[in-house]
């Protein structure tokens, strides 16, 4: 009995390493924001948030300073003052998608400083793909890579900006040291218009590490207020986690009569960008009511093909949440996280469509080609992931704020570890 346990504990101990994936885990990602308020004017930030998600603010001023936090629906869930002493709130958040945290002086005379953090934990954070059965293969080994690593010179008040494409689960080091007296101002901040890190120009080196939430564009921007030129020392690296895959059992051949090309055994999808952007009105003075997103693909060579799917109002956010409902089983197994992904490897027949209202949609020849017509006028699949394309999204209303959704994912041949 006893030899018979013994070996019973071998095989499990054994097998467990054939349940290859990935846990879910918890993640934190800390602000760090320097901010110079000129008299009466405020600065508004985005915060990416998903349900059960814990959000912390803390945050000192010289002054008298206001925050106000706006979720998603348009309703104000906190509203502090800082004065005299530091500010410190947390809450778990129960709404997906953009919240607005506004930071306003009271002061009528004097530009006023502030020292904001913001904290966002995520319980549950799962990267690349969950964890699955024996048949899933590792698609991508932990790497590093360095993106940028030397000196440059900065003047005065022309901005240097450097842009990286980066996956969920990725971090991002930044360090950034100076040679000749101080650095310049410093500005982190990714697509959904989350700043990441906002500081002073400093005489002491400066190094985040920045975990990756959410896959898409993050910008590095410096800015130099000193009247010479100024040489500092950059260097910027992404770290990229272990990335598992589901093996399909199909061949190729098998995979050709089903038309289904997206199934071979060494093709993965990949979401590049799946966002919820909010639109301010015409009228607005602090939301920015047009948008310019550009695609351009790392390792476009290893692309298939690539999806894009978009859409504004109400009931066709509704609808993709219904759509997003379903996503259970084996389209979750085969990497279909969301939508898009699941109709590009056909666990999906259909998309929700939009009417777009207030809000006009230009895409970049290469997509407008591709667009569905009649019925799917929102969705466009592009073979390969060569060349440069874009997206023009404009809020037309003059009174009303809107919200976009925008999906892109990759479809990528890769090769994989038996």
């Amino acid at each position: 009995m006893t030899k018979h346990l013994f070996f019973t504990l071998i095989y499990l101990f054994l097998f467990s390493f054939q349940l290859f994936g990935q846990k879910p885990i918890a993640v934190e990602r800390v602000s760090h924001l320097e901010l110079d308020l000129k008299r009466i004017s405020s600065r508004t930030f985005s915060i990416d948030l998903s349900s059960e998600d814990i959000l912390s603010l803390s945050a000192e001023a010289e002054g008298t300073v206001n925050l106000k936090l706006t979720d998603p629906n348009g309703n104000v869930i906190y509203q502090g003052i800082i004065k005299s002493k530091k500010l410190e709130w947390q809450k778990t958040v129960y709404d997906s998608g953009i919240f607005i945290l506004e930071v306003q002086s009271a002061a009528v005379l004097l530009n006023t400083k502030v020292a904001l953090q913001i904290t966002v934990v995520k319980p549950d954070f799962i990267y690349g793909y969950p964890l699955m059965d024996s048949f899933a293969v590792l698609a991508a080994n932990r790497s590093k890579k360095v993106m940028v690593d030397g000196e440059f010179e900065i003047m005065h008040n022309i901005p240097k900006t450097y842009t990286y494409s980066v996956e969920k689960g990725d971090t991002l080091i930044f360090s950034l040291n100076p040679i000749t007296k101080n650095t310049p101002r410093i500005e982190i901040q990714n697509e959904l218009g989350e700043m990441l890190l906002a500081a002073f120009s400093t005489s002491k080196d400066k190094y985040v590490e920045i975990p990756i939430l959410k896959s898409g564009s993050y910008g590095v921007t410096l800015i130099s207020d000193a009247f010479l030129p100024k040489r500092n020392y950059i260097r910027v690296e992404k770290i990229s986690p272990k990335r598992y895959t589901k093996k399909v059992v199909e061949t190729k051949e098998e995979a050709a009569i089903t038309d289904k090309p997206e199934a071979l055994y060494d093709t993965i999808p990949e979401i590049y960008l799946d966002t919820i952007y909010f639109l301010g009105a015409q009228r607005d003075i602090i939301h920015r009511s047009e948008l310019n997103l550009s695609f351009k693909f790392e390792q476009p060579e290893s692309i298939i093909k690539w999806l894009i799917f978009y859409g504004s109002g109400i009931e066709f956010l509704q609808a993709v949440d219904q759509y997003a409902a379903l996503l259970q089983g084996e389209p979750m197994a085969a990497g279909a996280t969301n939508i898009l992904t699941a109709y590009g490897l056909g666990f999906m027949k259909k998309l929700p469509t939009t009417a777009g209202g207030q809000v006009s949609f230009t895409p970049s020849t290469a997509i407008l080609n591709q667009l569905k017509h009649p019925l799917q006028k929102n969705y466009a699949s592009i073979m390969g992931g060569k060349g440069d394309h874009a997206l023009k999204i404009e809020n037309k209303s003059r009174s009303a704020g809107q919200q976009v959704l925008v999906q892109v994912v990759i479809i990528r041949r890769v090769s994989l570890q038996e």
